[in-house]
C-alpha cells in the first residue's frame, strides 16, 4: 500500500443543521435477532451472530427513530441481511475471478427480481449453490413478514433497491479485481443513483408509509432534495469507514482516496477536508432548496424529508460510536460538527456528474 503522509491541516467541521431525534432504547430482542441469523445459517458461530445482532439493532434504532416496535425485528433482520451480503461480496472480490463474482451476483439478482414478478422469490434452478440458497431463503422469510404490515408498493421498492445495491457492488467488484482507477465523477454518478443510501430511503418509505409527492411545477427539485441527502449519507459513510477500510487494505473506492488521486494531494487530511467541503455544500444546498419549497408548497413532503434528514445525524453518531468502525488506526480522526455552514467558495464544478446540484440555486 502506498505511503500516506499524515500532517497538517486541522480537519474541517462537518455541517450538521439537524438535531438528532430521541430514538428507541436498546431492545430486549437481541437474542431473537441472533437466533434468526443462526437459524438460516448466515453466520459461522454464535459470537458473530451476537455481534451483528447488536450492531443491526443499534443501526436501526438510531437511523429510523420513527420505527414502531412491531416493525423493528423485521427491519433489523433485513438490514443485517444486507450487511452480511456486503461482507460476502467483499470476501469474494478478494478470493475469486471477476467472472465468478459477476456470475454469483447475477444469479442472486435474478432470484431476487423474481419477487416483483411473482410476489415470492423464485427458488427453482438455484442448483447446488448453497450460499445463494441460504441468502434467498432468509430474505424470503423477512420479506414475507414485512408484507404482513406493509403495502406491496413499499415492499417492491425495498426489493428494487436491494437489486440496485447488488449491481453497484458488482461495479465496484469489477474495479477492484480488474484494477482500473476509479474516477471521482463516476463515483458521484453511481452514488447518486444507487447504493446503500437508496436502500435506506426505501426503509424510510416502508416504515412511515410515505411516498414523496413530486412537485408538479418543479419535479426536478424534489429529486434534488432526495438525492442530496442520500449522497451526503454515503459520503459520510465513506468518511467514518475509512479507518476500517485502510486497515483491511480496501480503500480503492472510498471517496477520500478518489479525491486524493484526482487532486494529487500529499496529505490525506487535505483530501478529507475537500470531501467534507463537498458534502457540506451539498447539504447547505439542500437546506436552502427545502426552505424555498416549504414556503411555496403544502404537499405533505415535509414529513418525508424530515425522516430522511434524521439519517444524517444518526449516521454520524453511528459511525463514531459503533464498534464495527472502531480501529486502532486513527488516520481519519474523530470529527467535530457545527450547525453553521462555512462557505469555502469552491463549488466543485469540475465534478461533472453533479453539476446540476449548483444549477438549482
Amino acid at each position: 500500500m502506498e505511503d500516506i503522509k499524515l500532517f497538517n491541516p486541522t480537519p474541517n467541521k462537518v455541517y450538521l443543521p439537524f438535531a438528532l431525534k430521541k430514538h428507541r432504547k436498546e431492545t430486549d430482542k437481541i437474542d431473537e435477532y441472533k437466533d434468526w441469523l443462526l437459524k438460516f445459517k448466515l453466520v459461522q458461530n454464535e459470537t458473530q451472530a451476537l455481534s451483528l445482532a447488536r450492531t443491526g439493532s443499534y443501526h436501526v434504532r438510531i437511523f429510523y427513530p420513527n420505527i414502531k416496535s412491531f416493525q423493528e425485528k423485521d427491519i433489523v433482520d433485513l438490514c443485517n441481511w444486507v450487511c452480511l451480503l456486503d461482507e460476502i461480496i467483499e470476501k469474494k472480490i478478494k478470493k475469486e475471478e471477476v467472472s465468478n463474482v459477476g456470475y454469483f451476483l447475477h444469479k442472486l439478482v435474478a432470484k431476487i427480481k423474481s419477487y416483483t414478478l411473482y410476489n415470492s422469490i423464485y427458488f427453482e434452478n438455484i442448483g447446488n449453490d448453497e450460499l445463494i440458497h441460504k441468502l434467498i431463503n432468509a430474505l424470503n422469510d423477512v420479506i414475507e413478514r414485512i408484507k404482513l404490515w406493509s403495502e406491496i408498493t413499499y415492499v417492491n421498492s425495498i426489493i428494487n433497491e436491494i437489486v440496485n445495491f447488488i449491481l453497484v457492488a458488482e461495479w465496484e467488484s469489477f474495479l477492484d479485481i480488474s484494477n482500473p482507477l476509479t474516477i471521482l465523477d463516476d463515483y458521484c454518478l453511481m452514488r447518486t443513483t444507487n447504493g446503500g443510501g437508496h436502500f435506506a430511503n426505501s426503509i424510510i418509505k416502508c416504515i412511515n408509509k410515505v411516498e414523496p409527492n413530486i412537485n408538479e411545477k418543479r419535479p426536478g427539485l424534489t429529486q434534488v432534495l432526495i438525492n442530496s441527502i442520500l449522497l451526503v449519507l454515503v459520503i459520510d459513510n465513506d468518511i467514518y469507514s475509512y479507518n476500517k477500510e485502510y486497515e483491511e487494505k480496501n480503500i480503492r473506492n472510498n471517496i477520500i482516496t478518489l479525491v486524493n488521486k484526482k487532486y494529487q494531494n500529499n496529505c490525506i487530511i487535505s483530501s478529507l477536508n475537500q470531501v467534507i467541503d463537498l458534502r457540506n455544500q451539498i447539504l447547505f444546498c439542500y437546506v436552502n432548496q427545502r426552505d424555498k419549497l416549504m414556503k411555496t408548497e403544502n404537499n405533505g413532503i415535509y414529513d418525508y424529508l424530515n425522516s430522511l434528514e434524521q439519517m444524517i445525524p444518526g449516521n454520524l453518531i453511528f459511525g463514531k460510536t459503533c464498534k464495527r468502525y472502531n480501529t486502532s488506526n486513527k488516520i481519519i480522526p474523530d470529527l467535530k460538527s457545527s450547525s453553521n455552514f462555512k462557505d469555502s467558495g469552491n463549488i466543485h464544478l469540475d465534478i461533472k456528474s453533479i453539476q446540476w446540484w449548483w444549477r438549482t440555486n
